[in-house]
């Protein structure tokens, strides 16, 4: 399992403080040989911005929505690293391929 956690921003670089982080496999997937069922996790940020650690299947294809005062952005495709944490951000870098 990878600990995804850290500070969620704003397009314009500002912190997205109560925002809601929504997590979503989508499909049924086989990570190392183990099939993982579809997955959907929320968490919101808090005061700060900060998201608490999320549990998620390293390697999982997912995507990602930030709901942030009445605003949901478009969601972005990411691939759980495998490493055992991982900030938001660093999730967000990682390259997807087709």
């Amino acid at each position: 399992m990878c600990q995804v956690s850290g500070y969620v921003n704003r397009v314009d670089g500002t912190r997205a403080a109560y925002a809601t982080c929504t997590f979503n496999s989508m499909v049924p997937q086989t990570i190392r040989g183990q099939n993982v069922q579809p997955l959907v996790i929320s968490r919101d940020t808090d005061s700060t911005g900060l998201l608490t650690a999320v549990s998620l299947v390293q390697g999982l294809a997912m995507q990602v929505l930030v709901s942030d005062g009445g605003v949901t952005y478009p969601a972005a495709s990411v691939l759980i690293p495998l490493l055992s944490q991982a900030t938001f951000t660093q999730i967000l870098t990682v390259p997807v391929s087709a």
